[in-house]
């Protein structure tokens, strides 16, 4: 089994969380709380994180 990615969130100002997502080269919006999450990639079939999703962490520059 793959290991799951962690990747670092921020606000995106809409009360939701985005990630930026290296295999799609955009960002990705979740909602805005920490854990495992299905990955967005719809544009990018041959992304890992279609496979693995990842795990969102609030990036440490944001306010709690």
């Amino acid at each position: 089994m793959a290991k799951i990615p962690i990747l670092l969130a921020e606000a995106d100002g809409n009360d939701k969380w985005r990630v930026w997502c290296p295999f799609c080269v955009k960002f990705h919006h979740h909602r805005s709380m920490e854990g495992i999450r299905a990955a967005h990639c719809h544009d990018n079939p041959d992304s890992p994180f279609r496979e693995t999703g990842y795990i969102l962490k609030r990036h440490p520059r944001e306010k709690k």
